[in-house]
C-alpha cells in the first residue's frame, strides 16, 4: 500500500546530541548538510544522502527496485538490498522506506580521526518506529564494518531509533518473495475474487483448494498471490509454496 507523506507518524524522540558524539547529516533536496537540532528531522522530507554508481573496481551491482510502499523506484546498491526492500515492501506494517538515508560522522578514538558511514536503508512502521538498516553478507562483515555498525547503532540510540543488520534470507523465502512481486499491482477482479474465496472456503484454505475452485481461469489464484503480497493473506514464506500451503485471511482484510 502506498502512503502519502502527510500520513507518516511522528518519528523518534527529543534529545540532545553531544558535540563529541556521532553527528547525523541529511539531504533535504539541496545536498547533505549537518543536523544540529535537539530532535530528529521530519523523515518524510529527507532524500537519498548519496548517489549510487557502479564501476569496474566495485563489488556491488546497483539496482532499481519499485516500492509499492512509497509509490516509486528506489535506487539500491546491491541485490541483497533489493532482497531486504522486497521483504519490507510486502509488510503492511511498513509505511515508508528511504535508501541511503543519511551520512553518520563519528570520532574513531583509537585512530584519533573522524570517519563516516552511510547506512543502507531506513524504514518506518505504522507505530512510528524508525529502523536503520545496514546490509552485508556475514562473510563480508569485516572488522571495519563491525566497528561502523556499532558506532551507527550508538548514533541511532541518540534519536531512539532501532538499528538492524541484514545479512540475507533463505533461498526459499527469497524465491517466494520474487514470485509474489509479480502480483504486487491490484487488478480490478481481486476484491471480487477474494470475496468469492471466503464465501466458498471460509477464512482458511490451501492453495490446492484455490486451484481446484479456480478451474483454470486464473483469476482466483492471482488474487491469492496478490493478497499474500499485499498482506491481506498470510502464508509461511520460509516454506515452499505448493498445493498443501495453508493460506489465512488476516483480521484486517476480513473486516473490510
Amino acid at each position: 500500500m502506498q502512503h502519502s507523506i502527510a500520513s507518516l507518524p511522528a518519528h523518534g524522540r527529543s534529545c540532545a546530541t553531544s558535540p563529541s558524539g556521532p553527528r547525523w547529516h541529511f539531504n533535504f533536496g539541496a545536498g547533505t548538510t549537518p543536523w544540529v537540532g535537539p530532535a530528529p528531522p521530519d523523515l518524510a522530507r529527507i532524500r537519498q544522502a548519496r548517489g549510487i554508481r557502479s564501476g569496474s573496481h566495485q563489488s556491488h551491482i546497483p539496482v532499481w527496485a519499485f516500492s509499492i510502499t512509497v509509490g516509486q523506484h528506489l535506487r539500491l546498491e546491491s541485490g541483497l538490498e533489493h532482497d531486504l526492500v522486497r521483504d519490507l515492501d510486502q509488510r503492511p506494517s511498513i509505511v515508508w522506506l528511504v535508501p541511503q538515508p543519511a551520512r553518520v560522522l563519528f570520532q574513531i578514538a583509537k585512530a584519533g580521526r573522524l570517519d563516516f558511514h552511510y547506512p543502507d536503508l531506513l524504514s518506518i512502521d505504522v507505530a512510528g518506529v524508525v529502523t536503520v538498516w545496514d546490509v552485508r553478507p556475514v562473510e563480508r562483515q569485516d572488522e571495519k564494518f563491525q566497528s561502523h555498525a556499532e558506532l551507527t547503532r550508538e548514533a541511532c540510540a541518540i534519536f531512539g531509533w532501532r538499528y538492524e543488520l541484514f545479512s540475507g534470507m533463505s533461498a526459499t523465502r527469497r524465491v517466494n518473495l520474487m514470485w509474489l512481486d509479480g502480483y504486487r499491482r491490484t487488478m480490478p477482479w481481486h476484491r471480487t475474487a477474494l470475496k468469492m474465496l471466503v464465501e466458498n472456503l471460509g477464512t482458511l484454505w490451501t492453495i490446492g483448494q484455490v486451484i481446484d475452485l479456480d478451474e483454470g481461469e486464473g483469476h482466483l489464484l492471482s488474487a491469492v498471490w496478490h493478497g499474500i503480497r499485499s498482506g491481506d493473506l498470510t502464508v509461511d514464506l520460509d516454506e515452499r509454496l505448493g498445493r498443501e500451503t495453508r493460506v489465512c485471511l488476516t483480521a484486517s482484510a476480513a473486516a473490510r
